[in-house]
């Protein structure tokens, strides 16, 4: 809004060059803002798919962490003495741990819609699209993509290049954003 601004009062004092010269600058950010925003999702998503498997884990972690504290007494505080003898002390125990409990259930609920949003941009793509994400950024090995350029009878960069294909259209399955809306076409 601010550029807008700027570009109406150069065209009332400056007349057409200031304008034309003001017009080509706003393009010429625009395009640079979405290429930084496109990077940014970029990255995003490299790292969502670098940490897909400690993600599930997390979710495992977490199911064990709060069924502990379900099954025990100890997510309550309360114990026989406190039943007998009510105090202060407990009943801060037992908010702070009901409240404990409370925020890894909301963490689990986002985890899991987590996972199950990349799993399905995931689903998005084609098998051989997956395998070639699943090689790059989820399992990678040491040698995986050399075993891949093997498997697919394919040269390391034709390899990066379907790789950098497959991760446009995962970012548009998960993000909603493809890196054809991000650039300004001249």
């Amino acid at each position: 809004q601010l550029l807008v601004v700027f570009l109406l009062t150069l065209s009332r004092r400056g007349g057409m060059i200031f304008y034309v010269n003001a017009t080509f600058l706003f393009f010429y950010l625009y395009k640079e803002v979405n290429a930084m925003l496109y990077e940014q999702y970029r990255k995003q998503a490299m790292s969502d798919l670098k940490n897909y498997n400690d993600l599930k884990s997390n979710i495992k972690t977490l199911n064990q962490r709060i069924n502990f504290l379900r099954k025990n007494d100890l997510y309550t505080g309360i114990t026989i003495s406190d039943k007998v003898d009510h105090s202060a002390e407990s009943d801060s125990l037992v908010i702070r741990h009901l409240s404990q409990l409370e925020d890894m259930e909301k963490q689990l609920r986002y985890t899991k819609l987590y996972v199950s949003n990349i799993d399905n941009a995931l689903a998005m793509l084609s098998v051989k699209e997956r395998d070639i994400l699943t090689t790059f950024y989820i399992n990678r090995q040491r040698r995986s993509v050399t075993k891949l350029c093997e498997e697919t009878f394919s040269d390391r960069r034709g390899l990066y290049r379907k790789a950098q294909k497959a991760l446009d259209k995962y970012i548009t399955a998960f993000f909603g954003i493809s890196k054809e809306t991000c650039k300004y076409t001249e």
